[in-house]
This record gives structure tokens, C-alpha cells and sequence, in this order.
């Protein structure tokens, strides 16, 4: 039986699609070309108005935070996509998070799992903590990311704690000229170096094996209401640290729950947060909890089960129509 067509349209994108195509392949015939024939994933905030003005037989969105786009706390950004959706779109797939809330009044909502690249964090290499001594919060400097806030629990817990990469202002520029000026070497010597991450980003590399060097992972957050930024309900890092066995300390910010069983919902005062730390450091078996952390992330955030969850639904619309 041939599979059937979709075209799969990507703007900014591409690096979340990477992992998810051959889990796609597995269901579609993926064409390069749109048309009225074939059906369309258009993948990305970004491709929400350009995805509808594509030809199609149907049309399918997936939809995530991100890319300087806030339905949430724009209300004239998500009146406008809740027009094009109506308009345009068969389902619009969404992770459990402040998109499920932005466009919950839409009938083309449907909620997936989240999935992260569980290949790249390579789980054979995990070190299970067996202690919880340490403790570790990877993020930006946007607003959203509210980094701050995990700086300081982290202090207050007593544990050692470092934010990666560091987020103040002049230890950026001088890693970013250090690496501008070593591509620069490089050229001169006829080489052709990669060019060098933009500025406050650190090679996925470096950020896996600082995961691994640390026991716990905070990420306690508030919600910052940017008009600009947003966040998902679990960041990447969040995610990928998990993966790696590290304990996990995270607050519900839209208090949708708790998706995880392995990850503790801390509260969002720092005082409360450190305190939290520390009773869960006295109080579970640290190599257990390390490995079923990473067990259940591996399981939950597969790409191959968020995909056919989305498949799923598609094949549904398909065979109506």
C-alpha cells in the first residue's frame, strides 16, 4: 500500500523538524512541492500565514513557543491566528503548555506530547547520580526564562550551583570575541571554520556534558506576562537534563499540572524552592530516582510517539474527506 503525500512546510524550524522527519516518513510519501492534491504540515510559528496561503488538499499545523510569537499575552496576535486557523487549517497541534491556553477556544486544537532529541543526549553515556550535591539551571538572559530567580534558589539551597552559560553581560562578549577571533584565525590559514554561535549560545556538546557534571537541574520560573517572549511548559534544557538522570526541580508556572512523575513541582518563592531542595535531597533514594528520571523522559519525550499521536489525528481527517 503507497503512502500517502504530504508536504511539510519549515521556515525557522529546522532544526525541531530534524528528529521528527524520519518518524514522518514512516506514515507519508514526503513531497517537495505544495499542491491542491497533496496534504501540507506547515511547521513553526513562523509558518502559520504562509502555510495557509500554500496550496493543499489539507492542511495540518504544529505549533510551539517561541520565535518572538505570544498568543498568550498578545491578544492581537492571537486573535489573529485563531482567523487563519477557522480559515485555514484542518488541526492545529499544540504541546500542553501557554499555547493550549492561548487558543483554547479554538475547535481545530489538538494537544501532543513534547518530544526533544533523545538521540543527540546519547543515554548509554549517563552517569545515574547517586548523590544529590550539586545543582545546575541553563537558560538565556530573555525575559521569560526568568534565570534569576533559579540563581538564587539555587544559593539559598547551600548547594554548589552554576548558571550555564554564564548570563552576565561582559563574560558573554568576551566568549563571543574569543570565538569571532578564533574562526577569523582560522580563515587566514585558508580553513573553514564554522562561524561562531551567536552571542550567549554555547555549542549542544558543551551544554549535554555540563548536564552530566551536575546532580540536579532548577528551573523555577514566574510568569514575566512579555508580549514578546514566551515559554513552553518544559524547557529543551529542562528536558535534555532530565534525560541524562539529573533530579529535577521545575514550577508549574500556568498551573496546567504535572506531566512527569520523576520531576518535582517546586514552589516559586526562593526560600520555599531552597527548602524544597533540600527535603527532597534528605528524603529520596537518589540512584533510583536518577534512573527512573531518565527512563520516563526517554519514554515521554519521544519524537517517534509525539509524531504518531499527530498522525494519528491527520489519518482521521484524511479518510473523512
Amino acid at each position: 500500500m503507497s503512502l500517502p503525500p504530504l508536504h511539510v512546510h519549515v521556515g525557522a524550524a529546522r532544526h525541531f523538524l530534524r528528529w521528527e522527519l524520519p518518524h514522518l516518513r514512516r506514515h507519508f510519501r514526503l513531497v517537495p512541492e505544495p499542491s491542491n492534491d497533496v496534504a501540507l504540515l506547515a511547521f513553526g510559528p513562523d509558518t502559520i500565514v504562509s502555510g495557509a496561503a500554500l496550496p493543499a488538499s489539507h492542511r495540518f499545523l504544529v505549533q510551539f513557543p517561541g520565535f518572538g510569537h505570544n498568543p498568550l499575552h498578545d491578544l492581537e496576535v492571537r486573535e489573529r491566528d485563531l482567523g487563519v486557523f477557522d480559515e485555514s487549517y484542518d488541526l492545529v497541534f499544540v504541546n500542553p503548555g501557554p499555547l493550549e491556553l492561548a487558543y483554547a477556544s479554538s475547535d481545530r486544537l489538538v494537544l501532543f506530547p513534547v518530544s526533544i532529541d533523545i538521540d543527540l543526549v546519547g543515554p548509554a553515556r549517563n552517569r545515574y547520580r547517586s548523590e544529590l550535591n550539586s545543582l545546575l539551571h541553563v537558560s538565556s538572559r530573555t525575559a521569560q526564562k526568568d534565570w534569576e530567580r533559579s540563581a538564587s534558589i539555587m544559593k539559598k539551597s547551600g548547594l554548589k550551583s552554576e548558571v550555564f552559560p554564564p548570563l552576565d553581560s561582559r563574560t558573554l562578549v568576551q566568549k563571543h570575541r574569543r570565538a569571532t577571533r578564533r574562526v577569523a584565525a582560522l580563515r587566514t590559514l585558508g580553513l573553514r571554520p564554522a562561524p561562531p554561535l551567536p552571542l550567549g549560545y554555547v555549542s549542544h556538546r558543551e551544554t549535554i556534558a555540563k548536564y552530566r557534571s551536575f546532580d540536579g537541574f532548577v528551573h523555577v520560573a514566574r510568569d514575566v506576562g512579555s508580549k514578546m517572549m514566551i515559554d513552553g511548559k518544559y524547557t529543551a534544557a529542562l528536558m535534555e537534563a532530565a534525560l541524562t538522570g539529573a533530579i529535577i526541580f521545575w514550577h508549574d508556572t500556568l498551573q496546567l499540572g504535572n506531566d512527569f512523575e520523576t520531576i518535582f513541582d517546586a514552589p516559586v518563592a526562593t526560600e520555599g524552592a531552597a527548602t524544597f531542595i533540600r527535603d527532597v535531597r534528605s528524603s529520596i533514594d537518589v540512584p533510583r530516582h536518577s534512573r527512573a528520571t531518565a527512563e520516563e523522559m526517554r519514554e515521554k519525550a519521544d519524537p517517534g510517539r509525539s509524531v504518531n499521536a499527530r498522525v494519528e489525528r491527520m489519518f482521521e481527517v484524511l479518510a473523512t474527506r
